[in-house]
């Protein structure tokens, strides 16, 4: 008789006494489409949320929670709990690159990165993916995620001369002259062919040499 309310009210009471799974989940889904019906986006997707703890197979009612939450977020991008209930719906549906996009897009970098580092140790990131979290880990204040992944770029591009100074620039602004040394001096040992760079290398080490007054080096 189209008389939604009445209809929700039955199924919330449904719901509370009935003990059988199968049952609950084809309550949730009605009460889920009957959200959707009445527009109640919070409800509808609290209601997919309880679905999917119990074990849902119906992977449209996951689509168009994310959908909804979507919507809700545009509307007040600030708000963590909407940026939740997003990635959420999107971890239910494996969107991997949607989720590390996502994070970073609300300057959650560090869990963007930590998807990423989970992603590196199992040798799912492509060279082009490390570049992207070295990008991502710049835009942190945290000097040790920049180490981390400078140092994961270094491995695939050893010859790469931004990398080399920023590292050395890091390992410099913390007084940790030795460190800064050792990656000028082992990325002259690797395949860099342009004197150019190399020159900046070998004045660097100068630098460094003649701050931490080791005579011997700097000649």
């Amino acid at each position: 008789k189209s008389s939604y309310e009445n209809a929700i009210l039955y199924y919330q009471k449904v719901l509370k006494k009935e003990t059988n799974s199968k049952t609950k989940k084809n309550v949730l889904k009605r009460l889920a489409t009957l959200y959707r019906f009445t527009n109640q986006p919070e409800l509808y997707i609290i209601t997919v949320k309880k679905m999917c703890s119990s074990g849902t197979d119906d992977i449209k009612f996951i689509h168009n929670a994310l959908d909804i939450a979507l919507k809700l977020w545009q509307k007040n991008t600030d708000n963590i709990a909407l940026q939740n209930d997003v990635l959420f719906f999107a971890k239910a549906l494996n969107k991997s690159n949607f989720i590390k996009n996502f994070l970073v897009w609300n300057r959650r970098f560090k869990e963007a990165l930590n998807l990423y580092w989970a992603d590196y140790k199992h040798k799912k990131l492509s060279p082009q993916d490390i570049q992207k979290a070295i990008t991502i880990a710049s835009w942190t204040n945290k000097d040790n995620l920049k180490i981390k992944w400078l140092k994961a770029g270094l491995y695939y591009f050893p010859d790469n001369i931004n990398y080399i100074e920023q590292l050395s620039s890091i390992y410099l602004n913390k007084n940790e002259h030795k460190k800064a040394l050792t990656i000028l001096s082992t990325s002259l040992n690797s395949n860099i062919k342009n004197t150019e760079h190399i020159k900046n290398i070998i004045r660097q080490m100068i630098f460094i040499a003649l701050q931490t007054k080791d005579i011997k080096l700097a000649k």
